[in-house]
């Protein structure tokens, strides 16, 4: 039994290393994408001749620019790539926290020592993570709210207004919850683990 686990820990820990090999690689990736939008900015922004507004595309008049706010739209793009580059990250450092809950788990014991606190430092992972990632979302949205003048493309006898939707998600906060609670369950399990270890 404890071969088995140490064999599926072993491939595990493998599988993580890539994930965390291609985490870095996004961060780096990310991380040079914002330095060029920052240098070059307007030269790698594409064609604004189209607004998607989800379910309708608006085809624009005038030349790719007319309707563009060029500062608006690199921070835009900053922040969509600053949110990739702190996912990356956060994956990184989770897979790292997993390979050292998989270090626990190679002697064969469930309720090793530390897992709990392992498991503990995973949902602080998330939940920091997680809520960057939002907040980067988030200002990235707002930013592309004002890429285009949109008071000049629509009618005002027809269109009196307009309104945008921010959606914050809290997945980060319910799976951090859910992983704190896990963190509990081991916890108990390592003192019964020791109460039995000290009864024999």
């Amino acid at each position: 039994m404890k071969n088995n686990i140490a064999k599926t820990s072993s491939t595990l820990e493998k599988i993580f290393k890539i994930v965390q090999g291609f985490a870095f690689a996004g961060v780096i990736v990310a991380a040079v994408m914002i330095v060029f939008v920052a240098i070059l900015g307007e030269k790698m922004i594409a064609s604004a001749s189209r607004l998607d507004l989800g379910k309708i595309t608006l085809n624009l008049t005038g030349g790719k620019f007319d309707h563009l706010n060029l500062p608006a739209a690199k921070a835009h793009l900053i922040g969509m790539l600053a949110s990739t580059a702190i996912g990356c990250a956060a994956l990184w450092y989770g897979f790292k926290v997993l390979r050292e809950l998989l270090n626990h788990t190679k002697s064969g014991e469930p309720f090793a020592s530390g897992i709990a606190r392992v498991t503990r430092k995973l949902a602080f992972t998330t939940f920091i993570g997680g809520g960057l990632i939002e907040a980067a979302r988030v200002i990235g949205d707002f930013f592309q709210l004002k890429l285009y003048d949109l008071d000049s493309m629509f009618d005002k006898t027809i269109v009196s207004g307009y309104s945008f939707d921010f959606n914050f998600s809290l997945w980060f906060f319910f799976t951090a919850l859910l992983l704190l609670f896990f963190s509990y369950m081991f916890r108990r399990g390592e003192e019964l683990q020791q109460l039995e270890d000290e009864t024999l």
